[in-house]
């Protein structure tokens, strides 16, 4: 084989551990990994800083891992594209979306395992939204969830009719699920709400609708 044979492979291997490439290579491999894993577990923050410093140290140095090669920092390369940075998707967010997932999932998919266990031994006849933030119950990733019932409120709405959220078949709370234009009533109306409306703090919107 002579070497006009093997200089495509060459080639191509020296595009790939260009900064081109190893960018590319930090956006399709490493970073799907790393997703892969926050989809089963939420990673802790010194895990992600330690994989940040492995992609940066490769993205300037290649297979060397130096660190002191970098020319800019982490976080300026993370910014989007039209403000001239590599737009590479921060993993601190990256874990964010999926703490938010997983509080979906506790709302939603009642026929999980998962769900059906944390509604059984920790948020039992309350809501997941009534659970109190200082609580030592559950594992330190339930209660990081818990710390980001506020981010999530943002997004999750319930549709309501009769009460019940027609696709997954659940309860809506009344006090502390957002299927109101004024988000969780108990935070709204505080504690005087239920003295003034005479609604128990576990009841359903299809215990009050059914009422009327």
């Amino acid at each position: 084989m002579t070497i006009t044979d093997y200089m495509p492979l060459v080639e191509k291997i020296r595009r790939f551990l260009s900064h081109a490439g190893r960018l590319q290579l930090i956006n399709s491999v490493i970073t799907t990994m790393t997703n892969f894993w926050m989809q089963a577990f939420t990673l802790p923050s010194s895990c992600l800083k330690d994989i940040e410093s492995l992609c940066s140290a490769f993205l300037w140095s290649g297979p060397e891992l130096k660190s002191s090669k970098a020319k800019l920092c982490w976080k300026d390369l993370c910014l989007p594209k039209n403000e001239g940075a590599l737009g590479i998707r921060p993993l601190k967010e990256m874990n964010t979306v999926f703490y938010l997932k997983l509080i979906w999932r506790s709302s939603f998919e009642k026929a999980s395992l998962w769900v059906r266990w944390i509604h059984c031994y920790l948020i039992r006849k309350g809501s997941f939204w009534s659970v109190s933030s200082t609580t030592t119950s559950g594992s330190w990733v339930w209660r990081k969830l818990l710390k980001h019932r506020e981010l999530a409120t943002q997004f999750l709405r319930m549709e309501v009719g009769n009460g019940k959220h027609t696709l997954q078949e659940k309860d809506t709370s009344f006090w502390y699920d957002v299927w109101s234009k004024h988000g969780r009533l108990k935070v709204a109306l505080g504690d005087r709400g239920l003295i003034e409306l005479g609604i128990v703090d576990n009841a359903l919107v299809s215990d009050v609708l059914g009422r009327q």
